[in-house]
């Protein structure tokens, strides 16, 4: 599971987000991740967290500004949107799993789940955008 939401999922929209619009808008992981470890780990987000994201957010927008661009700026904001709440979710779900398994066993697993998925988009994505060998 952490292998198809973390690994797979997340990247593919990560890397499709950004190629439709653009990287700023991938920032808000930390955002989601505060989020789901609420419910799902039951850690309230303290004052501090709130007030330090709201920081990481607002040097986003200082450093980079509100340029957004892109082909297709709608489907981009999803796709990164998709990106970070899949990433959050696994790196959540990874809190509930190393404390059965040890972290090495859930990487492998993860990383052999990406491998396994990942392959055949590499090949969608190399049709699709015409990239030779």
């Amino acid at each position: 599971m952490i292998g198809l939401i973390g690994d797979t999922i997340s990247i593919v929209a990560q890397e499709t987000g950004t190629m439709f619009s653009s990287a700023q808008l991938g920032s808000v992981t930390p955002a989601f991740m505060i989020v789901f470890s609420w419910p799902l780990l039951r850690i309230k987000p303290t004052k501090g967290k709130w007030i330090s994201l709201s920081l990481a957010i607002l040097g986003v927008v200082s450093i980079v500004g509100f340029h957004f661009t892109g082909n297709n700026l709608l489907l981009g904001v999803i796709f990164l949107l998709i990106a970070g709440l899949t990433w959050a979710l696994m790196s959540v779900l990874i809190e509930l799993v190393d404390k059965k398994y040890s972290i090495i066993q859930v990487t492998f697993l993860g990383t052999l789940v990406a491998i396994v998925c990942l392959t055949p988009v590499i090949f969608i994505q190399k049709r699709t955008f015409g990239i030779k060998d």
